[in-house]
């Protein structure tokens, strides 16, 4: 059981640590912000994968937003906004304040770590 634990968190836990940590470097090095136009926002608001579509430069991209920012309407058609673009990747991402989910990545990452340990603290009674 902790097995399955520890390589499924594993893999989940490195690969959103991956791709938070070279986002937050990326946006660091190379990221600038740019103003945007909003063209498209979600009809519904789910849990996750809210998605808003901007114009920059006669280009359109989709957005991936919070899902409180989407509850809040945050982003509204026709209205501009500021948003991080990473021109080396064409890559547009809303900006997180203080690298909140590079942090999160982080700790998620020590859930996996946790499970290992369960593996390896030998079972009570048993040599």
């Amino acid at each position: 059981m902790y097995l399955i634990g520890f390589l499924v968190f594993g893999f989940l836990a490195q690969d959103n640590f991956h791709d938070n940590y070279i986002e937050h470097k990326v946006s660091q090095s190379e990221g600038v912000i740019v103003m945007v136009k909003v063209i498209g926002i979600p009809n519904l608001c789910g849990r996750r994968n809210n998605r808003i579509l901007v114009e920059f430069e006669d280009r359109n991209y989709s957005i991936l937003i919070s899902s409180n920012q989407c509850a809040t309407n945050t982003f509204t058609v026709g209205r501009t906004t500021k948003l991080m673009y990473v021109k080396r990747f064409d890559h547009m991402f809303v900006e997180k304040i203080n690298s909140v989910s590079y942090i999160l990545s982080f700790l998620f990452f020590l859930l996996p770590i946790a499970f290992l340990i369960m593996l390896l603290k030998p079972i009570k009674g048993k040599p």
